[in-house]
């Protein structure tokens, strides 16, 4: 049985980012900035609680001028996932999230020969005082 979404909000983000970042030397693309990049995302969100999903995909950089193939790192696509729940209990407006980072335990780089976190959790107490 699947719970009804009546009362509840949506939304949906995307970006896609083309970057035409070049040395003035050469007509190459500049160290380290891919040229397609974007994510998306969408959120639904019911009383005090929020779940949301992320896909964010970097295209191929490279990490010398020439943008040769043999010295570039390859592109990737990763996806988190977060709930997210507010309460006011007395004074205090308390917010709990939770963060699964890298869902597909996807193995990546965004630096040469610095391998970046595998799947991972995140957990926010946020109160205001």
């Amino acid at each position: 049985i699947m719970p009804s979404l009546v009362g509840s909000e949506m939304c949906i983000r995307e970006e896609l980012t083309l970057s035409s970042d070049e040395s003035i030397e050469e007509e190459n693309q500049l160290i380290y900035v891919p040229k397609h990049s974007g994510y998306s995302s969408i959120a639904v969100s019911r009383n005090n609680l929020l779940v949301a999903f992320r896909g964010n995909y970097t295209g191929v950089r490279y990490t010398t001028l020439t943008n040769s193939r043999q010295n570039s790192i390859d592109d990737f696509m990763l996806f988190d996932l977060s709930v997210e729940s507010s309460r006011i209990i007395g004074r205090y407006n308390m917010k709990l999230r939770l963060n699964l980072n890298n869902i597909l335990d996807e193995d990546y780089e965004n630096v040469s020969n610095t391998a970046m976190p595998g799947r991972n959790f995140l957990t926010e107490l946020i109160i205001k005082l």
